[in-house]
């Protein structure tokens, strides 16, 4: 657990400029349905367009992946 606190402040300081989406429930447990590794969701982007999350900053502990598309994610939580 401290080391997925350790990548989030980090992740943090590096992307300041990233938004949350405005009034949604957001995922914040997901497997990646390639690997089926699990990892929780530290970020994730807002389609104007399409009033909608379209893809996560996803924390698997060892690393932070950004920008994975929803499609490729199973929400677990």
């Amino acid at each position: 657990m401290k080391k997925l606190f350790e990548n989030w402040k980090k992740f943090i300081k590096e992307n300041e400029e990233l938004v949350e989406a405005p009034g949604h429930g957001c995922a914040t447990h997901v497997s990646e349905n390639a690997t089926g590794r699990e990892g929780h969701c530290v970020f994730h982007n807002w389609n104007e367009t399409l009033q909608e999350v379209t893809a996560y900053d996803v924390d698997f502990g060892d690393e932070i992946v950004k920008n994975i598309p929803v499609s490729e994610l199973t929400i677990l939580e």
